[in-house]
């Protein structure tokens, strides 16, 4: 898929008459144990996926410095060190790009609770020790705070990028609050996520899929929540965040292969921890 034009929204995609019957026929029936199941596996589900598609599955995320403020200052010449931290990395999709573009005074740190996708950050011939670091850590069960406690370090910035859609909603303020420890007072967080009412969301089918309202399991057991912008900003006001921009996006890929194009819908934010 590449991507083409995006807009700024501030209410959901509005579904036409096709869509919204789509939505009605999703019905929960994945019983309590799978659910249960589908928790306790998740690192083994992520795990599997980076063993499968190695680091071939998402594309570099150069966008990033289009459409991040906070990301782009870090290219900014600056006398003093800058500590960056990219909240489940993958395989650098993201960390590399933005890395590759900030200041020689910034030192990345990349986490991700798939060993494997770790493993792929560290033996990229563009890991660069002097001024990176990499670790596995769940951000919902670890300490951030322990991980980085060597380094004796605040962060400056953060991105979660698809992130939080992958975790059991009700560990989001936990996993926020792991990250909010780790953060300057005065830093920033980058969020781009499922929006509610997103193409993906209305892909998945009437039944085996829905795990809860706007939560959906995928057919490798990897899971993704659909946010409404409300909740993603009270998520982090519970933290200690105050929201500085917020937003839905459009977004229209193209797959040339399948003669396919859709149109995709994130939510989209930046916080500053008080």
């Amino acid at each position: 898929m590449s991507e083409g034009y995006e807009v700024r929204y501030s209410i959901p995609k509005q579904l036409d008459e096709k869509e919204f019957n789509l939505l009605q026929e999703q019905k929960i029936t994945i019983n309590e144990n799978k659910v249960e199941l589908l928790e306790k596996n998740a690192c083994r589900s992520w795990d599997i996926f980076y063993k499968n598609n190695s680091t071939n599955f998402f594309k570099d995320r150069h966008w990033l410095h289009r459409e991040f403020e906070p990301i782009r200052n870090l290219s900014e010449k600056c006398e003093q060190r800058l500590n960056f931290l990219e909240v489940g990395c993958g395989v650098g999709n993201a960390f590399f790009p933005i890395m590759e573009e900030a200041s020689q005074n910034v030192f990345g740190f990349a986490c991700d609770f798939s060993p494997r996708a770790v493993n792929f950050v560290l033996q990229n011939q563009s890991f660069d020790k002097s001024r990176m670091h990499a670790f596995c850590c769940d951000i919902v069960t670890d300490s951030l705070s322990s991980k980085l406690s060597e380094f004796d370090v605040k962060v400056d910035v953060v991105s979660l990028i698809f992130v939080l859609s992958a975790l059991e909603p009700s560990k989001m303020n936990k996993a926020l609050e792991n990250v909010a420890e780790v953060i300057a007072s005065g830093g920033k967080v980058c969020v781009r996520d499922y929006a509610v009412n997103d193409y993906a969301m209305i892909r998945f089918g009437p039944r085996g899929h829905k795990i809860a309202d706007r939560f959906y399991v995928r057919q490798d057991n990897t899971r993704a929540y659909f946010f409404y912008l409300e909740e993603l900003e009270q998520l982090f006001a519970n933290s200690g965040f105050k929201t500085l921009e917020l937003s839905y996006k459009e977004s229209k890929t193209a797959n040339r292969e399948k003669e396919l194009c859709v149109d995709r819908f994130f939510v989209q934010a930046v916080f500053e921890k008080l």
